[in-house]
């Protein structure tokens, strides 16, 4: 059930529920039969305050729901021969409940163009991890509550401001997001992010298009900051956490033939830097970076670097 109302001409409000009944059943022989019954009610609503006609400020708020999948629910464990892990379910998973919020201001300069700044704040009960148990073991379990909070920022401009022929066909886009964290796992307060979160994003890109002989080219550039993959939930078991990468993609069309025939090329991640993994040692749980000195690489994996040129006509 969804409303919008409008107060005036610059204040809306959209908001409204979602309900949701689950049912899910587990069978396995020679296991115990795993059934879960849940009605979730997840209301959301969100708030716009129009400074003027280019400007809003908004504030949105919404309830939602992460249920435990089959596999890790499954209490059976199955060879990872990607990563060299074993992987066990748990059939004790409780589904994870988070609440949302986020303040954000956005400036509409042109079309196309926006300029935004963002604050928001999560809050999670029993969140899942994939944790690791110790000799080479992996499985999942419920975090008893977590918090995430942060703030982002968005651009993307045209370069028409410059009075340049070559700048007015160029696009500049940039996000990038900060993010902090606390986890409460196994009545222990850990000052690092949950599983899976980095502390930074940044994607940032370029793009060139003429419309006049049909031609574009767009750079694209993405950094995910540290981190972590496995939580070490057992004694002698130790976190294991993904190492930072550079991604940067390209492409480049062109239309022919009346606009009929269009040829691209794609290549993607040009830097083709290694996918690694590593044990972090030391007793400081919000110290994730990779220290060489002491910390050890246990999975290194380069993908390299893929091309693809695509031939389309239209009829």
């Amino acid at each position: 059930l969804m409303l919008e109302n409008k107060f005036s001409e610059r204040i809306k409000l959209s908001w409204g529920v979602r309900v949701e009944k689950y049912d899910q059943r587990l069978e396995s022989p020679g296991k115990k039969d795993i059934e879960n019954d849940h009605t979730d009610v997840l209301p959301s609503f969100l708030l716009t305050y129009a400074l003027n006609k280019e400007t809003n400020i908004r504030l949105a708020g919404s309830r939602a729901v992460n249920r435990p999948e089959f596999r890790e629910l499954a209490d059976y464990s199955v060879f990872d021969y990607d990563n060299y892990f074993v992987i066990k379910g748990n059939p004790d998973l409780k589904p994870a409940g988070n609440s949302n919020a986020d303040l954000r201001y956005e400036w509409f300069p042109g079309v196309g163009e926006i300029v935004s700044a963002s604050l928001f704040y999560k809050y999670f009960t029993n969140p899942i991890e994939q944790t690791n148990l110790g000799n080479d073991v992996l499985s999942y379990e419920n975090a008893g509550q977590a918090t995430v909070y942060g703030g982002e920022f968005e651009l993307r401009k045209k370069l028409d401001f410059f009075g340049s022929s070559f700048l007015d066909r160029l696009t500049i886009y940039a996000n990038a997001a900060y993010i902090k964290g606390s986890v409460k796992f196994q009545n222990k307060d850990i000052n690092s992010p949950m599983q899976g979160q980095s502390p930074y994003l940044l994607n940032g890109g370029l793009a060139y298009a003429n419309t006049e002989n049909s031609f574009s080219v767009n750079v694209l550039y993405n950094r995910i900051g540290p981190r972590l993959r496995f939580r070490a939930v057992s004694e002698g078991a130790l976190n294991v956490f993904e190492k930072p990468r550079d991604v940067l993609d390209f492409q480049i069309s062109k239309k022919l033939i009346s606009n009929r025939l269009e040829v691209k090329l794609s290549v993607s991640d040009l830097l083709a830097q290694p996918t690694a993994w590593y044990y972090k040692f030391g007793n400081d749980p919000s110290n994730i970076k990779y220290d060489s000195r002491e910390d050890k690489v246990i999975i290194s994996e380069r993908s390299g670097t893929t091309g693809t040129l695509s031939l389309k006509y239209s009829f």
